[in-house]
């Protein structure tokens, strides 16, 4: 799958700026874009996009429950496809989408080290 953005979704990275999590203190140079701007840019990717889940309606529904950047989701042993299902009411099948596509930005994230904001 092709995609013009640096984490995965789709989007101008460089607009990006201001939903970026600043580097881990751990030495870790990865830099996860705030899940917000991030299901928008599920929404308008040409692959991710196209079943028309309309991810970005479910952003407050993450912010009530304090989930601010992709990492939370993918990272976390605790976030299963049903848990989030349940905490943020949504659909079992919007909840799977999410946690494989933020999984997947994540590990690029993560292998690819800091991105540039070109």
């Amino acid at each position: 799958m092709q995609n013009s953005s640096s984490y995965g979704a789709g989007g101008n990275y460089e607009a990006q700026a201001n939903s970026l999590q600043p580097p881990s203190s751990d030495g870790a140079d990865v830099v996860y874009p705030k899940i917000d701007g991030w299901l928008k840019e599920l929404d308008s990717h040409r692959v991710r996009g196209q079943d028309g889940f309309n991810f970005a309606q479910y952003a407050p529904r993450f912010r009530t429950h304090k989930f601010i950047w992709i990492d939370q989701l993918a990272d976390s042993q605790w976030v299963s496809v049903d848990k989030l299902a349940e905490w943020l009411d949504i659909e079992v099948g919007a909840a799977e989408a999410i946690l494989r596509y933020a999984t997947i930005d994540v590990k690029k994230l993560k292998r690819d080290g800091q991105q540039k904001m070109t």
